[in-house]
């Protein structure tokens, strides 16, 4: 039987099965290769090391790692609070401070799984208490998330440049634009609904406060600043500045914050 046949009908009867697509891919992938060749023992162990054996995919485990870190000491707060004095007193502002956090802190993870649990988790009780609708909160919390995947570094633009063999770099200055643009958009339909719904306002925060509120947060807009303009700026790779993220994030969480 030909390995197209047996790759579709198995993936097929898969399927069917309701068995993982990611898996029923790989064991379709499996039966096609036994029926292509009898060695398939030594082959597919050499396509897998081959297919793993790639420097710049070492940047997904490790900006994943780096969100968790700061989502679990406490740069995910103060990135929030800093997002507050900016767009806090707008109607519907808490929602916006969701979406413009969210955006920040893909600039430092990557990850947009990561970086929307982390805001989500505090942003959408904190919305409910403020008598946002739950699907509201919810939908805005996913569509930030959706739309963080543009900013850099993003994993989804590290897994193209890989697959495609394109510039990371050049994929992460392509994405910074319309990520802004969307996140802007975003911002704007929350206003919008807001207004209808009669959202109420975020207490007015003063300028002393504000000072203070800055300068606890800088140091999470430094490593966005360090992370995208070295990576940028070419002086080092995206693998490379993974790993910084993860040695930034756990000194300043661990010893600082």
């Amino acid at each position: 039987m030909e390995p197209g046949i047996v790759l579709g009908l198995v993936l097929a009867v898969l399927l069917v099965l309701s068995v993982p697509i990611a898996m029923s891919l790989g064991l379709a992938s499996l039966a096609a290769i036994l029926v292509m060749s009898t060695d398939f023992l030594i082959f597919l162990p050499q396509k897998f090391i081959s297919g793993i054996d790639s420097f710049t995919l070492l940047a997904i485990p490790l900006f994943i790692l780096a969100g968790t870190i700061m989502g679990e000491g406490g740069i995910a707060h103060r990135i929030i609070d800093l997002a507050m004095v900016f767009v806090g007193r707008l109607r519907g502002g808490l929602g916006m401070v969701s979406i413009v956090s969210t955006m920040f802190f893909s600039g430092v993870c990557g990850s947009a799984s990561a970086d929307t649990a982390a805001i989500g988790s505090v942003t959408i009780p904190a919305m409910k208490k403020k008598r946002y609708p739950a699907p509201f909160a919810t939908a805005i919390i996913a569509a930030a998330g959706g739309t963080s995947q543009l900013v850099p570094p993003s994993i989804d633009l590290i897994i193209i440049g890989v697959v495609a063999n394109i510039s990371i770099g050049g994929l992460f200055a392509a994405g910074f634009l319309p990520g802004l643009v969307n996140g802007i958009t975003l911002m704007l339909l929350v206003y919008f609904f807001a207004r209808r719904m009669n959202l109420p306002l975020e207490p007015r925060i003063n300028l002393l406060e504000k000072i203070k509120i800055v300068w606890r947060g800088s140091l999470a807009i430094l490593m966005v600043i360090i992370i995208l303009g070295g990576i940028l700026g070419g002086v080092f790779t995206p693998t490379e500045a993974s790993s910084i993220a993860v040695i930034y994030g756990f000194v300043v969480s661990f010893f600082i914050y």
